[in-house]
C-alpha cells in the first residue's frame, strides 16, 4: 500500500490535488470532500478515516478542491460548478486507476463539500453509496446562517464568509444546486453521519432532509459539534474533541462497512 500526492486536471484547466491511499486490488474507492475553509485533510478526520480504510482494503482520494489547500486558485474564485469540475475529475481518476476491477465505488462529502457530493454522486458519478458529514445540503440556507446580510454585499463582487470572500456569482448558484438536490434521488441511498449539537450546520436539517428523500438514513453524533468538535471547541483543542474525532472515524468505517459490505 502506498500514498501518493497526485494532480489532475479539471475540464476547465484547474489543477486539482490530492492525496491518493492506493491499494493494489481494493474492494472499493473511495472520493472525499472537504468542507469550505478546510482542505484535504479535514482537520485531521479525513486523515485517520482514509487511513483506516486503505487498511481495509479501500483505495481514497482525498482532495483540495479549488480556493482551497494547495490549490493555486483563491476563494475568490470559488464556485459551486467549478466544484463539481474538481469532483469529476478526481472521480475520473479514481475510475481510471482502477479501470477493469470490480469494485464499490463511494463518494464522500463534508460540510459545504456534502451537497455537491450528493449531487455528483445521484446523477453524474453512479456512485455505489453516498456518504455524508454534517453536510450543507441548502447553500442558500447555510449562507443566510453564516452571513444574514449577504445580499446587501452582492453589488461589491464579493459575499462575506466567515474569513473568506466568495464570488458574488455563487449566489445564483445556490438557488440552481438547492433545486437540483432536492429534486434527485440516488439510485444506490446515502448514508449521513452528523454531530447533535452541530452550532454550524444544524443536525436537524439533516433529519428533515432525510423526511423528504427516504430512501437514506441518518445517525447522529451525540453531544458533537462542528467538525466533530466538543461544545465550545470549534478549535478543536480539547481532549475531548481528539476523543470525539476518533470516535467519528470509527462510527465512519462501520456505516460504510454495513452500506456497501466492506
Amino acid at each position: 500500500m502506498e500514498t501518493l500526492s497526485v494532480e489532475v486536471a479539471a475540464e476547465d484547466g484547474h489543477t486539482v490535488r490530492g492525496t491518493y491511499r492506493k491499494v493494489a486490488e481494493p474492494i472499493a474507492t473511495a472520493l472525499f470532500v472537504h468542507g469550505i475553509l478546510a482542505d484535504r485533510t479535514e482537520w485531521g478526520y479525513y486523515d485517520l478515516l482514509t487511513e483506516s480504510l486503505q487498511s481495509r482494503g479501500v483505495a481514497t482520494l482525498a482532495i483540495d478542491y479549488r480556493g482551497h489547500g494547495k490549490s493555486l486558485f483563491t476563494a475568490e474564485k470559488l464556485t459551486l460548478s467549478g466544484m463539481m469540475l474538481d469532483i469529476d475529475a478526481a472521480w475520473r481518476y479514481l475510475h481510471d486507476a482502477h479501470s477493469g476491477q470490480q469494485v464499490k465505488r463511494i463518494i464522500s462529502g463534508n460540510s459545504f463539500g456534502g451537497g455537491v457530493s450528493y449531487l455528483y454522486g445521484a446523477t453524474y458519478g453512479e456512485a455505489d453509496h453516498i456518504f455524508l458529514t454534517m453536510p450543507v445540503l441548502s447553500y442558500e440556507d447555510d449562507i443566510t446562517r453564516v452571513n444574514p446580510n449577504w445580499r446587501t454585499e452582492m453589488a461589491d463582487g464579493y459575499i462575506n464568509y466567515v474569513h473568506a470572500r466568495l464570488p458574488s456569482l455563487i449566489a445564483p448558484e445556490f438557488y440552481v444546486f438547492d433545486a437540483l438536490i432536492e429534486g434527485c434521488k440516488p439510485n444506490n441511498g446515502y448514508t449521513i453521519l452528523h454531530g447533535t449539537a452541530d452550532s454550524d450546520v444544524p443536525y436537524s436539517a439533516s433529519e428533515e432532509f432525510q423526511r423528504r428523500h427516504p430512501n437514506g438514513a441518518v445517525f447522529g453524533m451525540e453531544g458533537m459539534d462542528h467538525t466533530w468538535a466538543a461544545p465550545n471547541d470549534l478549535e478543536r483543542a480539547t481532549e475531548q474533541s481528539r476523543i470525539n474525532q476518533q470516535r467519528a472515524v470509527e462510527r465512519s468505517v462501520q456505516l460504510l462497512e454495513e452500506a456497501i459490505g466492506l
